[in-house]
């Protein structure tokens, strides 16, 4: 069902608000699906409401443990705004780089 809603929303280029609405009816029922988080962050990206999507991403960390993805997602908001540098230090951050390079 939450699918198609938001193929409906999409396709009939509706407001964000309501996709917004339909995410986070989904995330009250299912508090622990990841992809569904993963859907709801990228949704808020292609919206351009980056501190939002970033909210999203601190709310699925505090109940859950941090997959590859969401260490990734963390730059993705600062690239979009377009702060490289920032991103590629949150990426430095989040990941282990040592094991990588000597340190």
């Amino acid at each position: 069902m939450h699918e198609r809603v938001q193929q409906l929303i999409h396709a009939e280029a509706m407001p964000a608000a309501l996709g917004i609405q339909d995410y986070e009816s989904w995330i009250a029922q299912y508090p622990r699906s990841e992809s569904l988080y993963q859907q709801y962050f990228d949704f808020l990206l292609q919206n351009g409401t980056l501190n939002a999507a970033t909210q999203v991403l601190d709310r699925y960390q505090k109940g859950s443990r941090m997959t590859a993805f969401f260490r990734f997602a963390r730059g993705r908001p600062l690239r979009k705004a377009g702060s490289a540098g920032g991103a590629i230090a949150v990426y430095a951050a989040a990941f282990d780089l040592c094991g990588l390079r000597s340190c």
